[in-house]
């Protein structure tokens, strides 16, 4: 350090006599300067300069973390040829001076008392006890000479943490010491404004390493005048050498003149090497405790970082901290709640290399610091920030560039920052914390507190039992690190880590039936239990969603979540983040979630491609993708859907999620049954620890009676049938309005008594066995025939065969329609019984869906279902044979419907007209002779009971 002034005990009245002096010589310079204008400054420049710290016996101090005798700063100025008086003066009249001491130099300003410059009055010295130093000035006041004056220990002001003094003749000089933060995290020494009117040759600047040592008690200056002799102060070390043992030391020393003040002058002096750092003592530990001692809850944690510091003067210093790195405990992470409204700091509002506040949002804010050091009387004190991610993704959070924190605080004028990375464990959610490069400054105890509440930062382990912390850490002296552990013991909800009680609410917004309503699916997880890893889910009965007229969003889309927007039928919301405020995703603003519908999928004729992105707070991880496959029952197409599993941690984050939220909201998708049973929306959660749990929701729609149930049904035949090809039968049935009916619950039919079953292609069914196996494998003889039936529900219609199949315990095979299209398979079953020759066809279960038509051909053929039940002499026409179906229909919403239906029979020639009968009659009569006119028309009116008309009139 250097002090471009000279001073000398002195008494008042000398001091006035040299005030006038100094006058008088400032206004003789005045004089010179007005008299030669044109006359230029010479330069301000370094003559040399050396800075150090030297032992007692003047050798250079190297040892790591020793409190050498003095740390000593001398600089001589460059000097020029006075053209007035022939004598060498300074090239520049000193104004400014500033030194930077090299980084890891400490300085303590409490080993010594600091002097209350407001009671000193008129006095200008300071007491004994808060003498810190010397300088020496070699200047030119009258006559060139060196000075030695004290140096003393005052009261910094607001916003400097220490502050020197001493005087020059009647001058008070300060030196304010900084703290180069954001920068190296060295002192800065400065003073400012030197008098222009003292010739400044030099300063030799001499700071005790232990002020109270007997060594500098020559040096020592009272109130009034040298005091000689022992210090009655402890002997505590003022100054400690660098605990880094890395090379040379470079002091820098920056100076303005009057003259020229924006033109910086610099000089540099490198000393030995600092060596010995193996003999420092280093010995940190590290403690974590949470703020609550309940399994799986949101916790702020404190974390106290301690590393004794020894004040032993003839001893060494504590090694610095350099780098920390600390290993959570398994199960503590970070909670996916505190994304809730949580804002980020960037590096540029952070100013991690600038010595001005921070200028983080308050949103950022996750946590409060302090620092305390042996430097100051005060702790530092200050915030823990969320910094944001320098990138996004697996990659940015596996290399530490999305999770990170900024550490700031201030106080005496100081003002320290760090950033931190924070990596968790993509797997287990387990953190690293690192901090690298910490100032080379001492502290003894560092103290950080998590905000907690309900949207912690941070979560504890869902178990109870104790954890352990582990702490690596490595000083600036040595590589190699120093670890440390510590536990805590979770003892509170215990219970919550071995449940899985998931509970589900579902149904649809409005329950009419028959209507078109969204549908909304509730999931909710209590907190704290099993993760939720799949969900498999099933509908009921004429629950069911209109495929026409959406896209179906390919495979490869579905599965990256890229599905065009024509495909989209509802949306998603999920809770995630432990605590009672968990995180709701989308967040306002965001990109919103999307459900999608997509087609064949894991043996599912559709799927769904759930589409979810993590996005919250600063972090965007992306896209979550769930895909779910969706099952059409074959018997009463009831739906099911299966998904895949649910992620339960992302990029290191474990989701705990609470709710999943599912509405199907596409206009028209979703159709409610037209039955008004009680009913319910069951299925099955899994967790990630293996459990299953029950769902259940009740289901019930109304208005049912309402619904109209107005089918046509209608039935025809062939009018020749063949003993070797049987019979033919066709049947339609049809709702010509399809709008606000009654689906159809059951079907009832009696074959007219002229029209048998074959019992010949009944004995040719196919078995259970095969059929249950594969339809397409039943015996040809089997499929007797071809149905199709038209739905609203899908672009296409639903075809395939008619086929006896034989169950076993039945008195006669089933006739089972396969019905497909569009990848579903619905098999409509008929019970079979013959009786009395008459055979009838129940069909007990009808899908709760709406159709527009329904066809059933059993055309004849070999192995026709039916036969000819006639008279011989009709010769198996059924042309003029009378032929009713009884049949019964009854609907979803309970309305009966009962008919005799008549069979119309195609093919045959209309019969005759009266008019037609009689001419052929009249015909008939006169070909055969049998008599005039008058007698044919007796004959006619006779047989046809009509009367015959003649030329001459009525008869």
């Amino acid at each position: 350090m250097n002090f471009p002034l000279f001073s000398r005990v002195i008494t008042r009245q000398g001091a006035r006599r040299v005030a006038v002096e100094l006058a008088l010589l400032a206004a003789g310079v005045a004089s010179c300067a007005s008299a030669s204008p044109a006359q230029a400054t010479p330069a301000l420049n370094f003559k040399s300069f050396s800075a150090g710290a030297l032992n007692a016996d003047g050798t250079a101090s190297t040892q790591a973390g020793a409190h050498p005798s003095e740390l000593t700063t001398s600089f001589q100025l460059g000097t020029v040829l006075s053209g007035v008086s022939g004598t060498e003066v300074p090239a520049g009249a000193l104004k400014d001076t500033v030194v930077d001491i090299p980084a890891g130099v400490i300085g303590d300003p409490g080993a010594v008392p600091q002097c209350r410059e407001q009671d000193l009055g008129d006095v200008l010295t300071c007491p004994a006890d808060t003498q810190i130093g010397y300088a020496e000035v070699d200047a030119t006041f009258l006559s060139r000479s060196v000075q030695r004056v004290p140096v003393y220990n005052v009261v910094p002001p607001a916003g400097v943490p220490a502050m020197l003094r001493f005087v020059v003749v009647s001058s008070v000089i300060h030196v304010a010491l900084n703290v180069r933060s954001g920068g190296d995290y060295g002192v800065t020494a400065t003073a400012r404004n030197a008098n222009a009117g003292v010739p400044l040759y030099g300063v030799s600047f001499h700071l005790w390493g232990v002020p109270a040592d007997p060594s500098h008690d020559p040096y020592r200056v009272g109130l009034h005048g040298p005091v000689p002799g022992p210090s009655e102060l402890p002997r505590r070390p003022f100054l400690s050498n660098p605990t880094s043992c890395t090379g040379p030391t470079t002091t820098a020393i920056h100076a303005t003149s009057w003259s020229e003040p924006e033109a910086i002058v610099t000089a540099l002096s490198e000393a030995p090497a600092i060596t010995g750092c193996a003999s420092l003592s280093f010995e940190p530990s590290l403690t974590l405790t949470p703020d609550t001692k309940a399994a799986g809850a949101p916790a702020g944690l404190g974390v106290d970082l301690n590393l004794p510091q020894s004040e032993n003067p003839d001893g060494l210093a504590t090694a610095d901290l350099k780098k920390a790195v600390v290993t959570l405990p398994s199960g503590v992470a970070i909670n996916p709640s505190a994304g809730d409204g949580l804002d980020a700091c960037s590096d540029a509002q952070f100013g991690l290399h600038s010595s001005e506040e921070d200028h983080c949002p308050n949103a950022s804010n996750i946590g409060t610091m302090k620092v305390t050091t042996p430097l100051l009387t005060k702790p530092l004190e200050g915030s823990i920030y969320l910094a944001a991610p320098h990138e996004q993704g697996a990659a940015a959070a596996a290399s530490g560039q999305m999770f990170r924190i900024f550490l700031e605080a201030h106080g005496s004028g100081t003002e320290v920052k760090l950033a931190g990375s924070v990596v968790p464990d993509p797997q287990t959610g387990q953190l690293v914390a690192t901090f690298d490069n910490n100032p080379q400054l001492p502290f003894s105890n560092v103290h950080l507190q998590f905000t907690g509440g309900s949207r912690a930062a941070l979560v504890l382990p869902k178990a109870c039992g104790t954890y352990t912390t582990h702490s690596a850490f490595t000083s600036w002296a040595t590589e190699t690190p120093v670890s440390s552990d510590s536990s805590f013991t979770i003892d509170q909800n215990c219970d919550q880590a071995a449940r899985f009680e998931p509970t589900l609410d579902a149904g649809v917004t409005s329950p009419v039936a028959g209507s078109s309503s969204p549908f909304t699916m509730t999931l909710i997880r209590p907190d704290g239990q099993q993760e939720l890893s799949s969900l498999a889910l099933t509908l009921p009965p004429g629950l069911t969603g209109k495929l026409s007229g959406i896209p179906l969003c390919p495979a490869a889309q579905a599965a990256a979540g890229t599905c065009d927007p024509s495909s989209q039928i509802g949306k998603v919301a999920a809770a995630a983040g432990a605590g009672t405020n968990p995180l709701w995703v989308p967040q306002a603003g965001r990109t919103p979630t999307a459900v999608y519908l997509s087609g064949p999928y894991k043996g599912a004729p559709f799927s769904l491609s759930v589409v979810v992105p993590a996005q919250a707070g600063p972090f965007d991880l992306g896209t979550v993708v769930v895909r779910a496959a969706l099952f059409v029952d074959p018997h009463d197409a009831h739906v099911s859907v299966a998904s895949d599993p649910i992620p339960t941690i992302l990029d290191g984050i474990p989701l705990n999620v609470q709710k999943i939220n599912v509405t199907l909201d596409r206009p028209g998708f979703m159709l409610s049954p037209t039955n008004c049973n009680r009913m319910a929306i069951t299925g099955t959660a899994r967790s990630s620890a293996g459990a299953s749990a029950a769902l259940a929701s009740p289901f019930q729609v109304g208005s049912c009676a309402s619904l109209k149930f107005a089918p046509k049904f209608s039935v025809s035949t062939t009018g020749q049938a063949s003993k070797a090809n049987g019979a033919s039968l066709t049947a339609k049935l049809s709702f010509p309005s399809n709008q606000g009916e009654a689906n159809i619950t059951k079907v009832k039919v009696e074959l007219p008594k002229q029209l048998p079953s074959r019992l010949t292609t009944l004995q040719k069914a196919c078995t259970s066995t095969q059929f249950d196996a594969n339809p397409a494998g039943c015996p040809p003889e089997s499929f007797i025939g071809h149905a199709t039936v038209h739905t609203p529900l899908l672009p296409v219609p639903l075809t395939g065969p008619a086929i006896f199949v034989s169950h076993g315990g039945e008195a006669f095979p089933s006739l089972v329609m396969v019905l497909q299209g569009y990848g579903v398979t619905v098999d409509l079953v008929g019970m079979t019984l013959i009786k009395g020759g008459v055979t009838s066809t129940t069909f007990k279960t009808v899908p709760d869906v709406p159709f527009n038509d329904f066809e059933l051909t059993l055309p004849q053929g070999k192995f026709s279902a039916l036969g000819s039940n006639l008279p011989v002499k009709a010769k198996y026409s059924f042309c003029g044979q009378r032929m009713v179906m009884p049949s019964e229909f009854i609907a979803q919403n309970g309305a009966v419907l009962n008919q005799r239906t008549p069979v119309v029979v195609a093919g045959c020639k209309a019969p005759p007209t009266k008019a037609q009968k009689l001419a052929a009659a009249l015909k008939a009569c006169k070909k055969k002779g049998k008599g005039k006119r008058a007698s044919c028309a007796r004959v006619a009116r006779r047989d046809f009971g009509v009367v015959a008309r003649t030329r001459r009139g009525r008869r």
